[in-house]
C-alpha cells in the first residue's frame, strides 16, 4: 500500500513539473537578434586605440569584439525572456533584402525597410521555425566622445575623457508590425575607477550593465507598445 502511494505521489509530482514546464514555455517570449553590421558601427575613437585597450590583435577586431559582446550579453536569459542570435545565413538574407534607412515615422530613427521579408512571408517563416515571437534589428552602434564629471579627481582633474555608447534598434512581430524601437539608447559603460579611468569607457568588460539595460529596454517597450501607439514611446522605460 505504501509503495502504491509513493508511486502515485511520484507520478503526481512529475505531472506537476510537466504542467509547469509547459506553462513556462507558453509564457516565455523569444527574440531573434540581428546584430549591427560593419557599416552600422561608428566610432569617434580610433579603432587602434580601442583594440589596444582591449588587447585585440588588429583595429578591425574592435567591430567584431563589440558585436560579439553585445550578442553574448543579450543571450543571457532575462526572467522569462530569451534572446537568440539568428543564424548567419538567415541574417545575410535579411540584410541583403532589407535596406537600412533613416525613417521619419513613427518617430525619426535608423531602421530597416523589411517589406520584402513581409511580402514574401520570409519573416513569419523564420520566426515560426525558431519558435520566436519577435525579431530585433540592431540598426546602429555609435561611440562618441564626451567629458565626464567625476566625484573624485584623476590626474588632478574631475573632468576626464569618456565615451557614450548609443544603440538604435527596431523590433518586429510575425506580421511585420513595428512594435518597439529606440533612436539611440544610451548603454552606459561602467563608471571609472582608479584603474580604469584612462580607458575612456571603451573596455568591453565594462559594458555588461549597459547591455543589460538595453535588453530590459527592448523587453519593456515591446510589451508596452505591442498594444499602444508607438509614437508615444518614452526615451527609456524603467524596469521594475
Amino acid at each position: 500500500m505504501q509503495f502504491k502511494q509513493a508511486i502515485f505521489r511520484c507520478g503526481f509530482f512529475l505531472m506537476f513539473l510537466s504542467a509547469n514546464f509547459t506553462n513556462a514555455q507558453e509564457t516565455q517570449k523569444r527574440f531573434l537578434i540581428i546584430p549591427f553590421e560593419r557599416f552600422s558601427f561608428e566610432s569617434a575613437f580610433d579603432l587602434n586605440e580601442i583594440a589596444s585597450l582591449n588587447q585585440l590583435n588588429v583595429a578591425e577586431e574592435a567591430f567584431t569584439a563589440y558585436q560579439n559582446k553585445l550578442v553574448e550579453r543579450l543571450s543571457i536569459p532575462l526572467e522569462s525572456y530569451r534572446f537568440l542570435e539568428l543564424p548567419l545565413e538567415h541574417q545575410a538574407e535579411f540584410i541583403k533584402n532589407s535596406l537600412r534607412t533613416y525613417k521619419e515615422k513613427p518617430i525619426t530613427h535608423y531602421g530597416y525597410d523589411i517589406s520584402w521579408s513581409i511580402e514574401s512571408n520570409y519573416l513569419k517563416e523564420v520566426l515560426e521555425n525558431f519558435s520566436a515571437d519577435y525579431i530585433v534589428f540592431i540598426s546602429l552602434y555609435s561611440i562618441s566622445k564626451k567629458n565626464l564629471l567625476t566625484p573624485q579627481a584623476y590626474d588632478g582633474s574631475k573632468f576626464i575623457s569618456w565615451s557614450s555608447h548609443t544603440i538604435s534598434y527596431e523590433v518586429y512581430n510575425k506580421e511585420g508590425k513595428l512594435v518597439a524601437l529606440s533612436d539611440g539608447f544610451d548603454a552606459l559603460p561602467k563608471l571609472p575607477t582608479q584603474s580604469t579611468y584612462a580607458s575612456k569607457g571603451l573596455l568591453l568588460s565594462g559594458m555588461d550593465n549597459g547591455y543589460l539595460s538595453l535588453q530590459k529596454d527592448i523587453v519593456l517597450k515591446t510589451l508596452k507598445y505591442s498594444d499602444e501607439p508607438i509614437h508615444r514611446l518614452k526615451k527609456k522605460e524603467v524596469w521594475k
